[in-house]
Order: structure tokens, then C-alpha cells, then sequence
């Protein structure tokens, strides 16, 4: 009988391990019969006597006790116990042969011999048990020829030994053939077993890479890192058949793991931000050993530290066997994977290379969605830093346009108001007074508007006194309150007494509330109900001045930026976007606040905070200079400007003064270097055509310096850093275009102040 062909190694190890067991059965077998008719020996050739029987005693017990020492031998030795299967061929037939041939003269020896033909088909079926073919045709042979030498010597026909071997060889070919067929039936099972292994394997290997093709594509799907990571756990958590599942990322910083997702029953015991101390529990240790820890029972396992919350949170939890995957990206650990399950739960080689390729996959997932966050953050701060060059760039330009205007605006303004004032001293008539009072006081706003611009310029507050802001709305009422009634618009005053002062410049927080009482003023021009309401009241040791509207309001979404520089929500020719970022700078210079609340559809409301004053009260102005507080003396003018120079001729010679005029600082150079000349002041414009009025101070100091302290700057510039600095650092007096006559008295007075007589000592 031939064995299986092929069988794999598994196959031949379960042969051998049920070879060992047959033989073990086939000597228990021998030794149980062999013992039963050494009893019946005992009881009929001992006790009773019996010839056919007591005459092979002694032969059997020789038997008896070979097969009980082949027994006991076999059960302690694997060698003996498959070399004992021999001895049914070797050993038990030829006893068998010699116990019946002994018989034979107390007996029928055709009976014994026909009785030896049963004992002989037992010993071949007996053969059986070795599972090999060869062994049951060679103790088949073996009983034949004992039992045909046997049935010789017991005169037995021709006949009866062909029966004899007929039926032997019909014994061993049906424990042959049966063999054959279990042997078979047991390859046709264990191939079945095989393919069905083989197709459990490949249906959970193509389950694995299903569920890894589908995380692939969930996973391009977002690059939000929070999703890549929940996918991950869900995944395979449902596909290892796990309770629970927890990604953690590694902060470099403390090296503690700190949990992103979760899955499963885990989460009471460890949520989302749950901290995991570095190197604690199976996970830790797999972050530190950078490889895959496995364990049925995390808490018997030796050498996984368990802080008491950690251990306390695991026996919460009952998920007690786990498997520990750290991520690793280019050689740095960035977090760890964690299936956990019931105690008792091991995971298999495939379960753990599964369990590693999800770690891998997710590792570069979230890798790559780390760095497109960071890539698209710094796109977006590159995006603001383009915007804010931008911004920039519009606010340089700004600054030089305002730079230019001032100037080519101051000087008309300053021939305007100069002509106002020297009109004023010549006419008498109250009529006539009126109107160039009108002339002086509109060349005064132009010049605030134009000096309104130098916030961005220059911000910081000048000409700082303590102020009461109930005057202050009152002048910014007084302008715009004819245009307020004309449109129909219902203006609400709460301005009570005894609200304390503030400390400021009054032209710079006069424009504040004007650009906000204008703006209100556009707000309410298409509601039902137009209505502005301007209060005035004390807070937390601060003065808060309110202008509420009944407009439409301010969305959420553009409230946060409307201090922003050239920022508007109106028509491109309505508004530059500067009128409220210049306000929010004046107040923040003043040490104050700048606050816009809204509620969509229900008006806007801007509240100007400013700290109280709560100082001494301010003091009357002191008595101005005039011209009769001059002694009289001699001004040379140096100013490129024909209407600004008449201007300044006609003014100083009205005061008395003996005056000179000079178109460029070259030839006031040479008029002062010949010291023909002496003079007392000396004007000069900062911006000149030719040798500029910087350059021409300069050299005076350094060749004429006595002249130089005679010097009093004209400039129509503001803002410009660098002639700021300069007239700081000069030390000169310094008028401002346009300027009025008594800004010009108290300049010049500090060079003309009347001599003391000898007396006045």
C-alpha cells in the first residue's frame, strides 16, 4: 500500500506522530490478548491440568514476559515503540508456531493448526496499525509460511493450505486496501483543509489589501490629519477583529505620546488628548525599542512599566493583551499604533505585519498632511506678507504724496491767511472782518485736513493739552449739524457736565469725531428711521465718547478689518479706506481705544476710549506777542516762493521791521559772507530751489555760526523723518505752513525781545 504522494511536511509530521500511536495501541493490544491467554493457560493448564494446556505453560510465560518488557520498554522509548512493530512478524508468529506445534500431542493437530489460521489473520489486522504497506505483505508472508509448515507437520491436504494462504492473503490485501483508502481519504481531506486554509488566507489577504487600498483612498481624499488618523484606527480595528484602537503622535519636546483617535470601547478610559508618559505601557516601549510590541497580558508582562493612572485605565478598560506599532518617517519616530484587545488575545505573525503596514501607511499619511498644514500656513502667511508689502507700498507712496501736497498747499495756504491778517489790521468795517475771518478760518481747515494726513506720517500727538471733549463735539456738531437737518437725520446729544478732561492734540481728535459723525452720517442716509446719537460718559477711569447709528450695521465677517489701512466697503469713488485707520491710529497715540460693535441689520456703534485726566486744571493761555512787544530790527527772508515772500515783506514791515527778500540761499550766501550787512533775523525755507535751507544752516554754522543762531525755519513739509530730525536737532524756531500773524510774533519775539535799559537791573 502506497502512501500519499506529496504530502506536505505537516502532513508527514502528523504520519509520524500517529505511526507512534498505532504502535503504542498495537503493543497494548498484544499485551492485553497475551495476558488474557497466559490467564487462561494458568486456569486450565495450572489449576485444572489439562494436557493441551499445562504441557506450553512454561513456553507461554516465557512469552507473557517478553511482550509485558516490550510493552513497558515502548512506552518510555519512541525508538523501541516503532521498532517493537517488527516483532508481530518476528517475534509473535514464530511463538505462536511453537505453542501449537507443542500441542500437537495432546491434540487433534488439524484443529490446532485451524485454530492457528485465526490467531495468524489477527496478528496481519494487528500489522495494520503501522500505516505502512510493505509491513502488512511482509507479516503476511511471515504467518503464511509458519502456518503452511505448521499445518505440514499436522498432515494437513494440499487443499487445505491453499486455503490457508488464500485467506491470509485476502486478510492482508482488505488491511491493505483499507489502509490505502483512510490514507486517501485523509490526503483528500487534508488537501481540502489546505485549499480551504489557502483560500481563508487569500481572502483575508485580499480583506488587508482591500482595506488598505480603501484607506489609501480615503486618505488622498483629506489631508486633515485628525481624519487620516480616525480612518486609520476604524480600519484596522474592524479589520483585526480588535475591541479597541488608539493613534498617538510623540511630542518631540517631553517625548510623551498624546492620543489623536480612538476606536472602539477605549474611549472612556483614554480620550482624544489623553498623555501617555514616555516610555509607559507596551506602547511606550515600542516608541523607545522602535519596533513591534506584542503581549497577551500588558500587565504580567516583564519589563513594560505601568505608571498606577495607566494601569488603573487599562483595568477600567479590560483591554489588557495589545499589539504596539510605532510610525516611523525617515528614520524618526513621529507616534505609535495601538490595537488592544481582551486578556488572553495573541496576535498572529500575519496580524502584526498587518498591523505594521496600516502603521506605515499612516505614518507618511500623516506626514504628508503635517506638511501640507505647514505648507499651506506658510502660503498663507506668505500671501499676508505680499499683502502687508502691498500695504506697505501703498503707505509709502502716501507718505511721499503727503509730503508733496503739504508743500505745494501750505504755501498757497499761507499767502492766504497771511493777506487774512494783514486785511484784518487794515479795515474797520465789521461786514468786511466777517468775511476774511471766513477766509482765514477755511484756510485753517484746509491746513488741518492736509495735517491730518501726517498721523501716518509722523503719529505721535503734538501740542498735547488737557481737553473737554463736550467743547470739542460741540465745534464738530457746529460744522456738520446744517447738513445733518438737511438730510433728515435725527441727531441725539447725551453730553453731560462734570465729565473729566482728556489729554490731547484738539485738531487731531476733532478730526477723530468728525470722520466718525460723517461716517455715521453716510451710515443712516438709506434708513427708514435716519438717527446718529452721540454720548459722553465715564468708565472703568476712562472717557468714553460713543456715535451709534441706525445703519444696516457691519457683518461679522468685516467688522475684525475695517481699521485696516485702504480697507472700505463703499464705492471705489466715495472712499480712500484711510478715514478710519487714521482714527484708529490718533487714538491709539493717545493712549486710548478705538471700538467698533455692531450687530448686523440693527446699526454700528464706535466708542472712542481716552484716559481721564486727573490733573489740575488747565491754565488760561498766556497773553500772545504783538508787534508793539518787538523792538525794531532788521529780517532777511529767503523764500523761493514770490506770493509766500510778498507775504512774509508785507507782514514784517507792517510789525516795523526793516526787511530784505532773497529768492535762493546762494545769493543770501554772498549778501551774508560780504559783512555789508548786518541783520537780526534771517527766515529761511527748509525746501529751496538750488542750495537747499537744510545746506545753507549748515554752512552757516560751520563757517558763519554767529548767523546761525539768527536763523528762524519756514517749512511747509510734514512728516519727512529726515527734516524732522534735522529741525529738532538744529534747535532754531520753527514756523509751520500756514501760520498765523502771532505764531509769527511769538517766533520772532525770541530773537527781537526789547533790550533791557541800564536801569532795569
Amino acid at each position: 500500500m502506497e502512501e500519499p504522494q506529496g504530502p506536505p511536511d505537516s502532513l508527514q509530521r502528523e504520519f509520524a506522530r500517529e505511526r507512534l500511536k498505532n504502535a503504542r495501541r498495537a503493543n497494548a493490544i498484544r499485551f492485553w490478548g497475551v495476558s488474557a491467554f497466559f490467564l487462561l493457560f494458568l486456569v486450565l493448564g495450572g489449576l485444572l491440568r489439562l494436557p493441551a494446556w499445562s504441557g506450553n505453560l512454561w513456553l507461554f510465560t516465557l512469552y507473557w514476559l517478553a511482550t509485558t518488557v516490550i510493552f513497558l520498554v515502548s512506552r518510555r522509548s519512541e525508538r523501541i515503540v516503532l521498532a517493537s512493530g517488527m516483532a508481530v512478524a518476528l517475534f509473535d508468529a514464530p511463538i505462536v508456531f511453537f505453542l501449537q506445534w507443542a500441542t500437537f500431542p495432546t491434540s487433534n493437530p488439524s484443529g490446532v493448526a485451524g485454530f492457528t489460521v485465526g490467531v495468524y489473520v489477527l496478528l496481519v489486522m494487528l500489522s495494520a496499525f503501522s500505516l505502512q504497506r510493505w509491513y502488512v505483505i511482509f507479516t503476511a508472508v511471515v504467518v503464511a509460511a509458519y502456518e503452511i509448515l505448521l499445518q505440514h507437520f499436522a498432515g494437513v491436504g494440499i487443499g487445505a493450505m491453499a486455503s490457508t494462504v488464500i485467506l491470509i492473503g485476502l486478510a492482508a490485501a482488505v488491511c491493505s486496501y483499507a489502509q490505502h483508502r483512510l490514507l486517501r481519504f485523509v490526503r483528500r481531506v487534508d488537501l481540502h483543509i489546505r485549499a480551504q486554509r489557502e483560500a481563508a488566507a487569500a481572502r483575508r489577504q485580499a480583506e488587508r489589501i482591500a482595506a488598505l487600498a480603501a484607506l489609501g483612498r480615503e486618505i488622498s481624499d483629506t489631508l486633515d490629519p485628525t481624519t487620516v488618523a480616525q480612518r486609520t484606527v476604524d480600519s484596522i480595528v474592524r479589520l483585526l477583529g480588535a475591541r479597541t484602537g488608539i493613534l498617538f503622535r510623540l511630542d518631540p519636546a517631553s517625548e510623551a505620546l498624546v492620543a489623536v483617535a480612538t476606536t472602539g470601547f477605549t474611549s472612556p478610559s483614554f480620550p482624544i488628548g489623553s498623555i501617555l508618559p514616555a516610555g509607559a505601557g507596551a506602547t511606550g516601549q515600542a516608541v523607545r525599542q522602535r519596533r513591534v510590541v506584542t503581549t497577551s497580558d500588558v500587565l504580567a508582562e516583564a519589563g513594560i512599566s505601568m505608571p498606577a493612572d495607566l494601569e488603573a485605565r487599562i483595568v477600567e478598560s479590560n483591554h489588557r493583551a495589545a499589539c504596539a506599532v510605532p510610525l516611523i518617517v525617515r528614520g524618526t519616530v513621529i507616534g505609535a499604533l495601538r490595537v488592544a484587545d481582551v486578556e488572553g488575545r495573541r496576535f498572529t505573525d500575519d496580524e502584526v505585519h498587518l498591523a505594521e503596514a496600516f502603521a506605515h501607511h499612516a505614518a507618511f499619511s500623516l506626514e504628508n498632511a503635517r506638511l501640507y498644514a505647514e505648507l499651506d500656513a506658510h502660503l498663507h502667511q506668505l500671501e499676508t506678507t505680499q499683502q502687508q508689502l502691498v500695504e506697505a507700498g501703498k503707505l509709502a507712496a502716501v507718505g511721499q504724496l503727503v509730503t508733496g501736497v503739504a508743500h505745494e498747499i501750505n504755501n498757497p495756504l499761507a499767502t492766504i491767511m497771511g493777506q487774512a491778517e494783514m486785511l484784518s489790521r487794515r479795515l474797520s468795517d465789521p461786514a468786511h472782518l466777517e468775511r476774511v475771518a471766513k477766509i482765514a478760518d477755511c484756510a485753517m481747515r484746509a491746513a488741518k485736513v492736509v495735517r491730518g494726513l501726517q498721523t501716518f506720517v509722523r503719529p505721535q500727538p503734538h501740542e498735547v493739552v488737557p481737553l473737554d471733549l463736550r467743547d470739542l463735539v460741540a465745534r464738530v456738531i457746529a460744522l456738520r449739524r446744517d447738513t445733518i437737518c438737511f438730510n433728515g437725520v435725527t441727531l441725539i446729544e447725551d453730553l453731560p457736565e462734570g465729565v473729566p478732561l482728556v489729554l490731547g492734540d484738539a485738531g487731531q481728535l476733532e478730526q477723530v469725531v468728525l470722520n466718525l459723525v460723517v461716517n455715521a452720517e453716510q451710515a443712516v442716509a438709506a434708513a427708514s428711521t435716519p438717527r446718529i446719537a452721540i454720548g459722553l460718559k465715564v468708565r472703568d477711569s476712562r472717557v468714553r465718547l460713543s456715535i451709534a447709528d441706525t445703519g444696516p450695521g457691519i457683518s461679522a465677517d468685516i467688522l475684525p478689518r475695517i481699521f485696516e489701512p485702504f480697507f472700505t466697503t463703499k464705492a471705489p469713488n466715495q472712499n480712500s479706506g484711510l478715514g478710519l485707520s487714521i482714527s484708529y491710529s490718533i487714538v491709539q497715540n493717545h493712549g486710548g481705544r478705538l471700538i467698533a460693535e455692531s450687530i448686523p441689520g440693527s446699526g454700528a456703534t464706535f466708542a472712542v476710549e481716552l484716559p481721564a485726566h486727573r490733573g489740575p486744571a488747565p491754565e488760561p493761555p498766556p497773553v500772545e506777542p504783538d508787534g508793539r512787544q518787538l523792538r525794531p530790527g532788521s529780517v532777511l527772508v529767503v523764500e523761493d516762493e514770490a506770493h509766500v515772500a510778498g507775504m512774509l515783506r508785507d507782514l514784517l514791515t507792517d510789525l516795523g521791521l526793516d526787511v530784505s527778500v532773497i529768492a535762493d540761499a546762494e545769493n543770501a550766501w554772498r549778501i551774508l559772507a560780504k559783512d555789508e550787512v548786518e541783520f537780526d533775523v534771517i527766515t529761511v525755507d527748509l525746501r529751496l530751489s538750488g542750495l537747499s535751507g537744510r545746506a545753507f544752516f549748515e554752512r552757516l554754522e560751520r563757517e558763519l555760526p554767529a548767523l546761525s543762531a539768527k536763523v528762524i525755519f519756514i517749512t511747509g513739509e510734514i512728516g519727512d523723518v529726515e527734516s524732522e530730525a534735522f529741525l529738532e536737532r538744529s534747535g532754531r524756531p520753527t514756523l509751520r505752513k500756514p501760520f498765523s500773524v502771532k505764531a509769527l510774533i511769538a517766533c520772532l519775539a525770541i530773537l527781537l525781545a526789547p533790550k533791557r535799559s541800564s536801569t532795569e537791573r
